[in-house]
């Protein structure tokens, strides 16, 4: 899922296609790589890049997020990822 400042995209990253999405932000456009079901922020017009620097989000519950251009990219799905772990 992919929320920006103009509203919430969803993205099927089970498709087995590989692709770049625009997302108009901010200061301009954001790309989004969808890969072997995975997905990062790969181009922003941000200042520092911190988002980029997120890398590659593939388990449900990563998210990456640009707060100067008001883009988060979320991994959501069936499987979730544990919350704490217990010994």
């Amino acid at each position: 899922m992919i929320t920006s400042y103009q509203g919430v995209f969803t993205l099927n990253m089970d498709t087995g296609s590989d692709t770049l999405f625009s997302v108009q932000v901010r200061d301009g456009i954001a790309v989004v790589q969808v890969e072997n079901g995975r997905a990062r922020i790969l181009e922003s017009p941000c200042p520092r890049g911190y988002c980029m620097a997120t890398g590659w989000l593939g388990r449900p519950g990563q998210t990456a997020i640009c707060i100067p251009e008001g883009l988060i990219i979320e991994v959501v799905g069936s499987e979730g990822a544990p919350d704490a772990v217990s010994y």
